[in-house]
C-alpha cells in the first residue's frame, strides 16, 4: 500500500508553504490575484489540519471549485484517497469533473465513479469523444 505524504492530519501550514512555492514556480497558474485569493482562504485554517479545511470547503460559499484543481495538480498524487474524495466533492461543474477524470492516472475506481456522476449525461459530445477514442484518459494510456 502506498504511503501518502498528505492526509487528513497534515497541518494546513505545511500545505500552504508548499502551495506558495509551487504556485510561484508554475507557469500555467491563473493570475496572481486568483492565486492570492486561494492562499488567503487557505490561511484562515493555518492552525488546523487538511481534513478540517476540506470539511469547511464543502460548506463555504467563498470556496472556489477551481482551487481544488490547483490542489489536485500540485498535491493530488501525494494525498491520501479519503482526502482526495472530499476534494472531488467540491467540483460541481461537469466539464471540470470531466477534465479531472481525463487528466490523472492515479484516480481510484471509486474516485472515477464520483467524477462520472458529475458529468455523465451532461456532456454528450465530450462523452462521445471519450467513447470513440477521440479523447483519451491518462489512466488508459
Amino acid at each position: 500500500m502506498k504511503k501518502f505524504k498528505y492526509n487528513a492530519n497534515t497541518p494546513v501550514a505545511v500545505i500552504l508553504a508548499a502551495f506558495k512555492k509551487k504556485a510561484a514556480a508554475a507557469t500555467n497558474c491563473d493570475s496572481k490575484a486568483r492565486v492570492q485569493k486561494s492562499l488567503d482562504w487557505d490561511a484562515k485554517f493555518e492552525g488546523q489540519n487538511l481534513g478540517e479545511m476540506a470539511d469547511a470547503a464543502l460548506t463555504d460559499p467563498e470556496f472556489d471549485q477551481s482551487w481544488e484543481l490547483w490542489y489536485l495538480y500540485f498535491f493530488g498524487a501525494d494525498t491520501e484517497v479519503e482526502c482526495r474524495k472530499k476534494g472531488l466533492l467540491l467540483i460541481k461543474d461537469p466539464m471540470m469533473a470531466f477534465q479531472v477524470y481525463l487528466t490523472y492516472d492515479w484516480l481510484t475506481d471509486e474516485e472515477d465513479k464520483l467524477l462520472e456522476e458529475k458529468f455523465k449525461g451532461k456532456l454528450p459530445t465530450a462523452e462521445a469523444e471519450l467513447r470513440d477514442g477521440i479523447v483519451k484518459r491518462a489512466k488508459w494510456k
